[in-house]
């Protein structure tokens, strides 16, 4: 008989009903026993073996449907420039020349005269170019050469006049400012940029943090979920052998040392976690993130406990722990975790104080008809019952350390003795 795929609890009782021979059956579950042994030894891999990896998103309820948050949101929310117009304008700087180029000519008597950039770009500031422009001229200028999609001609007209009107009383005459129109542009677009920015994170506060409840729920129905068959990292750790509860095969962009590789052993070697992944960072269509007023936010690890829970870490050295970036980011990830309605938690370790994680989970605690399913093979009798097999606790023991699981077996329903690190809640 050849195995060209693990058998399931259910294959196996029906095939080995075909023999006859009490000695056969039980070389043939032998058999079985061993092939799928080989198999999760080959197939090592949470993903490999099927585990779901899934983690609920922040996303707003719109007319009973539910949107995934994203700058855009932020974005859309109205805002005008003439909010703005109050802020200080500083003088531009002078578009000096610099001295790596000049001019070489010859002088009456037929010498070589050099003249150098800065006493060209000296000899240019008392040329004004005013034919054929107007103030209203230029600022239409400026209006159509800097890209404003989500402000009107009108909006920015009056922004440009504005800016205009104090550099003339900072004295630029408007033939220097129309000599100098493309740096100004840069200077206009970059000031534009600025408002845009205040104006998206003052909307973004407002979003996510103003209001108790707010229009920003995390839902389990909205999640994302790792793929199992793909993991783009650019590079992988040296000593990915070392963990064996990682998503995937091979560990990727992680360092072999410093306080993010001893955060990963931490995670690795806590019973309370079943699988976690190193989260990739800029890549939004394979990882998990979330949304800042300016970016967005990869944490380090993304783990899966016991008790079905999704936690969240960011190992964060001692001397960034209390920076604005990580002050932002640890209240975005604790927003996250109080919106999950207790479907998730978030970390960020102070440097190496990884006790934090296990004292911010708490008690991970299974109870009596608790839906679990199994996290490795468990052999009861001499059958065998496959990674990932679903069952009900029915008995709990030693503070729950041990648990009596109802499952169905080959000749009916089985009760099996487990231990809780081979157990997970089937959410």
């Amino acid at each position: 008989m050849t195995f060209v795929a693990p058998l399931t609890p259910e294959e196996t009782t029906e095939a080995a009903a075909g023999f006859v021979m009490d000695h056969h059956r039980e070389s043939f579950i032998s058999a079985v026993k061993q092939h799928t042994q080989v198999i999760e030894s080959i197939f090592a891999s949470p993903s490999e073996r099927g585990v779901r990896l899934a983690v609920p998103l922040f996303c707003l309820e719109r007319q009973g449907t539910l949107e995934l948050l994203d700058e855009t949101h932020f974005l859309e929310r109205p805002w005008s420039l003439r909010d703005y117009l109050d802020r200080p304008v500083a003088e531009p700087e002078a578009n000096e020349a610099q001295a790596g180029y000049g001019e070489v000519a010859l002088t009456e008597k037929g010498k070589v005269q050099w003249k150098f950039g800065r006493e060209l770009a000296d000899q240019l500031k008392l040329i004004d170019v005013t034919e054929n422009w107007s103030e209203a001229r230029l600022i239409d200028w400026f209006d159509r050469n800097i890209p404003h999609p989500d402000l009107s001609a009108e909006e920015t007209s009056v922004f440009i006049a504005h800016l205009l009107g104090r550099w003339q009383e900072q004295g630029w005459p408007l033939g220097r400012l129309v000599r100098e129109r493309f740096p100004l542009r840069a200077i206009i677009e970059q000031r534009i940029q600025e408002c845009r920015q205040e104006a998206k994170t003052r909307a973004y506060q407002e979003v996510l943090f103003e209001s108790a409840s707010g229009p920003v729920v995390v839902n389990p129905a909205c999640v994302f979920a790792f793929d199992p068959d793909r993991y783009p990292a650019r590079w992988v750790c040296d000593h990915s052998e070392n963990f064996r509860k990682h998503y995937h095969r091979q560990v990727g962009e992680l360092k072999s040392d410093g306080a993010e590789f001893k955060c990963a052993l931490y995670l690795d070697r806590l019973p309370e976690v079943v699988v976690w992944v190193r989260n990739l960072e800029r890549q939004p269509e394979r990882s998990f993130w979330l949304p800042t007023s300016t970016d967005r936010f990869y944490p380090d690890f993304v783990c899966k406990l016991r008790d079905g829970r999704i936690l969240v870490v960011e190992s964060k050295g001692e001397i960034y722990w209390s920076n604005d970036d990580s002050k932002e980011k640890r209240r975005l990830g604790e927003l996250w975790a109080e919106r999950s309605g207790g479907r998730g938690v978030f970390v960020m370790p102070n440097g190496e104080d990884f006790a934090a994680i296990k004292r911010t989970i708490g008690p991970v605690q299974l109870h009596e008809h608790d839906v679990v399913r199994l996290v490795e093979p468990v052999e009861e009798d001499g059958e065998i019952f496959a990674a990932g097999t679903r069952g009900a606790i029915v008995s709990v023991y030693n503070e729950g350390e041990v648990f009596a699981v109802e499952l169905e077996g080959k000749a009916g329903p089985t009760v099996i003795t487990v231990s809780v690190q081979q157990l997970e809640v089937d959410r």
